[in-house]
C-alpha cells in the first residue's frame, strides 16, 4: 500500500471515524492439503487482500516436522525465509504460487499442501499501528537510522539478513527489558535467552518514525535486509466502528514458580507469541483456532523449530480482557505480542454467524458458512442429550437438559474455518445449530468462581446482554438463564421450572452493562473453586431477537424485525411451568404441523402445530400453548 493511503487511514481513525476491523489486517488460517508433487495446487481464503497490498505470511505445518516459512509481497510469493535458520532468502518452487485478492495460492510442493495433512497461517497486513515491513540495504555505519511506516513506536522488530545464510535472525522486544529493551537483542531461531550488544539496536529506542541498526547483524555493509515491525497500541489503536480499538499488544510478565500470573490486555487475544527473555525456551506461538482454550488442552508451535504443533496440556486462561498464564514450575521473565479477537464490529448478515446441519459422513461433521464458536447438537429420532460444544472450552460438552459438570469430548473438533466435529457424532440424524461470537449477537465467558457478592464479570458482547445461559462446568449444578424482564430471578433450562425468584446467581440488572454482568455469591454462578461458562446473547437488527410474548387464547404474530422469517427460534414460559422448545427452518415448522424438540429433555423430534412462518418472525398457534407469559429467542 502507498505510505500516502498508509498515512490518510491513520488521519481518518485518529479523527474518529470508522476503523478497520481486526479481520482485515489479520487472519488465523487453517487447511489441509490436497497436493501429491505434482497435481493439487490449492487456494486458501483468508478475505484479505495481499495481491494489492503489503503483507507477510507465516506458515506452519502442523503434523509434520517442516521449517516455518514467511513470506512476504516484497520479497514476492516464490521467496521464502525459514525462521528456524539463518538460511538467506531464496526462491523455492511450488510451496507459494501466488498471492490473491482474497487469500493466497498453494502450489503442487508438499511443504504446506501435503494430502490429508493439516497446516495453519498467520496472514498479517501491512497497516498503520498495525504491521509494517521495511528493507533496506546495510551501509556499515553504526549507529544508523532506518525509516518505517508503522505510525506508531514498535513493541517488536524482527530483522533477517536476506543474502548471508550464516546471520541469526534478530529481534527487538519492548517487553524484554524494563528500563532499556533497546540494549538488547534475542534470537528467533535460538533458544537463547537476551543478549546484552549495543550492535544490534545501537542502544537507541525506536521511534514512530524510525529504528536504529548497529553491527553486522543489523547493517552489514552491501547487504540486504528486511524488518517485519509490530505495534503496540495502548488507548491509541484506530481500529473497529469507532476507530478507537485497540488490537495489538506487546508486553512482559514474571513467572514466578507455584503462582499463576493474571495478564490484562484490555482485550481478548486470538494469537500470541511468547519467549523466556532472561532464561532459554523456544519461540512458542498459540492461538484460538487450533486449540487455544481456558482449562483444556493448548497447542504450541515454535517459530524457532521445525517441530509439529505440539499439546502443552492446560497451560492457559483465556478472559475477555486477557489471559493467565498457568503455573510452570518456573522463575523468569516472559515477554509476548498478542493480537486482538475479532469481529469488532456488529453482523448484518444472520448467515454470517449462524449455521444449521445435519451430520455429513467426513470432518466436519457439520458444514458452517462461518468460523463456529458454540454449538447445539442433537440427535432428531432416538432419544439422547443435547451436546453444547464450545471453541473456549475446547475438547468438552455440556448438555442443556441436565445438571452434570462438563465432560471430556475427543470429537469436539474446532479446528476447522467452515464447521466442527472430527469424528462420527452418532445416529439417529444428528442435527447441529452453529453460532459465531460477534458483537451485539453472542459472546462467551470463562471464569473462576470466589463466591463474592455482586461480582463483576467483563464480557466482549459490546451491549447489555439480553439473555445469558450460566453454567457451573466442574461440578453439578442447574444451568441458570436470565433475560431482561427477570434479571433478578432465574429460569433453568435444564428443567419446566416456572421463575425461581431470588436465586443467588445472577445479581441483578442494575449491574449489567455493554462491559460487565454480576454473579451473586452462590454455587450455581459463583462458587470458590468451581470454574463456569456464560453464553451471553442479544438483539441484532434483522439478525437476531431477544423478546417476550403474552397469550390469552388468540393467535399472535411476533415481530423480530426480519425480512424472511425466522430460521432458529426458542421459546420457553416464565410464569408457569412448560419446556424449552426449539424449532427450526432445517427441520421444518410451516402451516400445519411443525418438528418441536425441547432444550431440557433427552427427547427425540415431535410433530405438532405450534408456530407458523411469518416474513417478520414468527406466529404462534395458541391453540397449542397454555395462556401466560413467554419468552423467546430467534434467528433471521
Amino acid at each position: 500500500m502507498p505510505n500516502s493511503k498508509k498515512l490518510l487511514q491513520a488521519a481518518a481513525g485518529s479523527a474518529g471515524g470508522a476503523g478497520l476491523d481486526i479481520d482485515e489486517v489479520f487472519q488465523t488460517t487453517l487447511w489441509t492439503g490436497t497436493a501429491d508433487g505434482s497435481t493439487g495446487a490449492q487456494d486458501i481464503t483468508t478475505d484479505i487482500d495481499l495481491a494489492n497490498n503489503e503483507g507477510m505470511l507465516w506458515l506452519f505445518n502442523r503434523d509434520n516436522a517442516t521449517a516455518p516459512h514467511i513470506f512476504d509481497t516484497i520479497r514476492g510469493a516464490n521467496v521464502r525465509l525459514r525462521t528456524d535458520r539463518t538460511t538467506e532468502s531464496g526462491s523455492v518452487d511450488d510451496v507459494m504460487d501466488s498471492f490473491n485478492s482474497d487469500g493466497f495460492r498453494l502450489g503442487v510442493g508438499t511443504t504446506f499442501n501435503q494430502s490429508t495433512v493439516k497446516n495453519v497461517g498467520f496472514t498479517f497486513k501491512s497497516e498503520p499501528n498495525f504491521f509494517d515491513i521495511v528493507t533496506y540495504n546495510g551501509t556499515g555505519s553504526h549507529p544508523r537510522n532506518v525509516s518505517h511506516n508503522l505510525g506508531s513506536v514498535p513493541a517488536m522488530i524482527i530483522v533477517k539478513n536476506l543474502d548471508d545464510g550464516t546471520e541469526d535472525w534478530i529481534v527487538y522486544h519492548r517487553g524484554v527489558d524494563s528500563s532499556a529493551p533497546e540494549d538488547y537483542g534475542m534470537f528467533l531461531n535460538l533458544t537463547d535467552s537476551r543478549v546484552n550488544n549495543d550492535s544490534y539496536w545501537g542502544d537507541t529506542a525506536p521511534t514512530s518514525t524510525t529504528f536504529t541498526v548497529g553491527g553486522n547483524i543489523t547493517n552489514q555493509s552491501g547487504e540486504n535486509f528486511i524488518a517485519y515491525l509490530f505495534a503496540h497500541n495502548d488507548g491509541d489503536g484506530e481500529f473497529g466502528p469507532d476507530g478507537d480499538a485497540d488490537v495489538i499488544k506487546g508486553g512482559s510478565f514474571t513467572e514466578v514458580s507455584g503462582s499463576d500470573v493474571k495478564v490484562t490486555l484490555g482485550f481478548e487475544p486470538q494469537w500470541i507469541m511468547i519467549k523466556a527473555s532472561n532464561a532459554t525456551g523456544g519461540w512458542g506461538m498459540y492461538d484460538v483456532m487450533r486449540g487455544w482454550t481456558s482449562g483444556g488442552d493448548d497447542f504450541a508451535l515454535t517459530a524457532n523449530t521445525s517441530s509439529a504443533e505440539s499439546n502443552v496440556g492446560d497451560r492457559w486462561l483465556i478472559h475477555p480482557d486477557g489471559f493467565t498464564w498457568k503455573n510452570t514450575g518456573n522463575t523468569r521473565d516472559i515477554m509476548y505480542t498478542a493480537i486482538r479477537r475479532g469481529p469488532l464490529a456488529a453482523p448484518d448478515d444472520a448467515t454470517k454467524v449462524f449455521s444449521m446441519d445435519t451430520q455429513g459422513g467426513s470432518a466436519p461433521y457439520f458444514d458452517s458458512n462461518h468460523i463456529v464458536d458454540m454449538s447445539l447438537v442433537k440427535a432428531l429420532t432416538i432419544t439422547g442429550d443435547w451436546d453444547l460444544y464450545t471453541r473456549l472450552l475446547g475438547e468438552k460438552s455440556l448438555a442443556t437438559n441436565t445438571t452434570a459438570a462438563e465432560a471430556t469430548a475427543s470429537e469436539a473438533g474446532f479446528d476447522f474455518m467452515d464447521g466442527h466435529i472430527d469424528a462420527n457424532w452418532g445416529s439417529g440424524f444428528p442435527r447441529s445449530a452453529m453460532w459465531k461470537r460477534a458483537p451485539s449477537f453472542f459472546d462467551v465467558v470463562c471464569y473462576d468462581g470466589n463466591s463474592a457478592s455482586n461480582r463483576q464479570i467483563p464480557h466482549n458482547l459490546g451491549v447489555q446482554p439480553e439473555m445469558i445461559w450460566i453454567k457451573c462446568r466442574s461440578a453439578s449444578d442447574s444451568w441458570h438463564v436470565s433475560t431482561p424482564s427477570i434479571w433478578d430471578d432465574a429460569l433453568f433450562l435444564n428443567t419446566t421450572d416456572a421463575i425461581n425468584a431470588g436465586v443467588s446467581g445472577l445479581a441483578g440488572a442494575d449491574n449489567l452493562t455493554a462491559t460487565n454482568f454480576s454473579v451473586g455469591s452462590g454455587g450455581a454462578c459463583n462458587g470458590s473453586g468451581n470454574t463456569y461458562v456464560a453464553y451471553l446473547f442479544a438483539t441484532v437488527e434483522g439478525v437476531s431477537k431477544v423478546g417476550t410474548f403474552s397469550l390469552s387464547g388468540s393467535d399472535i404474530d411476533v415481530d423480530c424485525g426480519f425480512s424472511s422469517g425466522a430460521r432458529w427460534v426458542m421459546i420457553k414460559r416464565t410464569d408457569g411451568t412448560g419446556n424449552w422448545f426449539q424449532f427450526d427452518t432445517l427441520r421444518g415448522f410451516g402451516v400445519d404441523n411443525d418438528s418441536t424438540i425441547y432444550l431440557n429433555t433427552t427427547d427425540d423430534e415431535e410433530l405438532a402445530d405450534y408456530i407458523d412462518p411469518l416474513s417478520s418472525g414468527f406466529s404462534i398457534e395458541s391453540s397449542s400453548w397454555d395462556n401466560g407469559d413467554y419468552i423467546f429467542y430467534a434467528i433471521a
